[in-house]
């Protein structure tokens, strides 16, 4: 597992971190989405290729890592016995 190492205070950190990120890239897509239906309306292009909105992939690497990382809290955070 890619994050076994994390302590779970460092595991938490670090998902709320990519969260965050998760966020902010839904909603740079969400506005590329937007502008490249009202590109296509207008001039048949999406804009987002043309001009770099386009955040699919990081979208896709960060939401891989929340997933990888939400499988690790559990395994992280479980008490000592």
């Amino acid at each position: 597992m890619e994050y076994q190492y994390l302590t779970c205070e460092e595991t938490k950190s670090l998902l709320a971190s990519k969260k965050n990120s998760l966020e902010e890239l839904e909603i740079a897509q969400n506005k590329a989405a937007l502008k490249d239906s009202l590109g296509l309306f207008v001039l048949a292009i999406p804009l987002s290729k043309i001009f770099g909105g386009a955040v699919e992939g990081d979208l896709a690497q960060i939401k891989g890592e929340v997933i990888a990382i939400e499988r690790a809290l559990p395994l992280n955070c479980k008490k000592k016995d």
